[in-house]
């Protein structure tokens, strides 16, 4: 096994594809307290709690097995720690998308 970067600093972005963009926005804005950080357009919003970043994207069909996560980020130290993460994976044989 290689040698494991250092770990990461915690979870820093999770975007979610949503059937109805406006409820959901709605509910973490009002009942979660989240802020709007940015709106990209009208199917895509950015809200934020101060050190992180929820995305929603309206999605263009039902969301299929495995559900409405998009994709998810989490917090390195450098740019030089995300590469050693980069060749870790590769060197792990981990599927990189």
């Amino acid at each position: 096994m290689a040698k494991r970067p250092p770990r990461f600093r915690g979870i820093r972005h999770v975007a979610f594809n949503v059937q109805n963009l406006e409820e959901c926005e709605k509910f973490y804005t009002e009942i979660m307290g989240m802020k709007m950080l940015w709106r990209a357009n009208d199917d895509l919003l950015y809200l934020t709690c101060g050190n992180d970043n929820l995305s929603l994207s309206r999605a263009k069909k039902r969301p299929v097995k495995g559900g409405a996560l998009d994709h998810y980020g989490f917090i390195v130290g450098s740019k030089a720690d995300l590469n050693r993460w980069f060749i870790f994976m590769q060197e792990e044989g981990v599927t990189l998308l």
